[in-house]
């Protein structure tokens, strides 16, 4: 996994992602979660879990969570955000170690977490580790790059800017893509100041994200003893094609 993602962009990671409606998503998981016998508030571990948006969302929808957080930049700010009385608790850790305990009935990793993962021997890591982590019948979620609507597609350099009352912020993404790695370097360049401010300053990080084709996954479920029990959009629910670039897996243990 990169070394340096969101080491550098924690404080202003939310003002990135305001316009993302993670409510919404939270009740996409929570229903596809729920179609597979995992309702609240059963307790659920995830992944990535960031500035603490989505475990925040799910908690407030009565599930119960454990958050993993790697960057402790992200960590600190999911801890601040959060009540003392909310169902969520934040630890730093890696998905590719031992999770922290077992028999929860799910583990989630959203917003492309599993594509952080640069290779076949992670990927395989990762799926025993949720084995590992899950109770019988318990449910793995998460989503991925999908292979062919990056190859169809192409990563394109963008450039977005975000503002709030504390802040201006103007990101650059520049992607390099390597089909024979199946990798795209993500540089981030985000020039930001104090409105007003005459000045900019500069933080960089690259990500380096890895898509993954449904074939792949279905072989590493496999391999690890996980049940696949479906592949669909995210978000919307309809058959992946080569104009979706996020795809929702949901493996099982038996």
């Amino acid at each position: 996994m990169s070394e340096l993602a969101f080491a550098g962009i924690a404080d202003f990671y939310d003002l990135v992602y305001a316009g993302k409606d993670t409510a919404a998503e939270a009740r996409y998981v929570a229903k596809l979660l729920s179609q597979h016998g995992v309702a609240p508030p059963s307790r659920l571990l995830e992944w990535g879990s960031g500035t603490g948006r989505h475990a925040r969302a799910l908690a407030d929808l009565g599930y119960r969570l454990t958050g993993l957080e790697r960057s402790p930049e992200m960590l600190r700010q999911a801890q601040a955000a959060t009540s003392a009385d909310a169902a969520v608790q934040f630890l730093q850790g890696d998905l590719l170690a031992p999770s922290p305990g077992s028999g929860y009935d799910a583990v989630i990793a959203c917003f492309h977490v599993i594509s952080y993962l640069a290779d076949e021997e992670a990927l395989a890591r990762a799926f025993a580790n949720a084995r590992q982590a899950l109770r019988p019948g318990g449910v793995f979620l998460f989503d991925v790059w999908h292979g062919p609507a990056v190859l169809a597609q192409g990563p394109q350099t963008r450039s977005v800017r975000f503002a709030d009352e504390q802040r201006e912020l103007v990101r650059i993404a520049t992607p390099v893509h390597d089909p024979e790695q199946q990798r795209v370097d993500v540089q981030y360049r985000y020039f930001h100041r104090v409105p007003g401010d005459a000045r900019w300053s500069l933080s960089e990080e690259t990500h380096r994200m890895r898509y993954w084709f449904s074939s792949e996954i279905r072989r590493h479920a496999q391999q690890a003893g996980l049940h696949w029990l479906a592949t669909e959009e995210w978000l919307s629910g309809r058959p992946p094609g080569c104009d979706t670039w996020g795809v929702c897996h949901l493996l099982a243990v038996p």
